[in-house]
């Protein structure tokens, strides 16, 4: 029981309308994550929760649309916070992978902690 297929159309038309509209410097990356992620409730830990729970929505309208599945398979009851923590706990294991955008160590660090069953 998903969305109808006009929601996802619409939902990629209006993502596709804000994307070209952000300026070319405006990269955001694991560093970024963790530092927004990092200090106390202040403006940054909103903009944390927003591009993490962002490239989450991201991905799975992604994976919907095209008919592929995800690369992490979350359960329901796992809340923005939990994802957060998630993402936090993968960035300071991985200090390497910090320079790769946000929503790609987001991908990584869900697909790390929730696996989808292999078939």
């Amino acid at each position: 029981m998903g969305y109808p297929r006009a929601v996802h159309y619409a939902a990629a038309i209006a993502v596709a309308a804000v994307v070209p509209s952000a300026p070319a410097h405006a990269d955001y990356t694991g560093n970024d994550v963790l530092k927004d992620c990092s200090v106390g409730a202040t403006w940054s830990t909103g903009a944390c929760f927003g591009r993490v729970i962002g490239a989450v929505k991201g991905v799975q309208l992604m994976a919907s649309l095209s008919g592929q599945p995800a690369p992490f398979c979350m359960r329901d009851n796992v809340t923005n916070g939990q994802v957060v923590d998630v993402v936090t706990v993968w960035l300071r294991a991985h200090p390497s992978e910090r320079d790769l955008d946000s929503e790609v160590v987001t991908s990584l660090a869900l697909r790390d902690a929730f696996p989808c069953a292999k078939k």
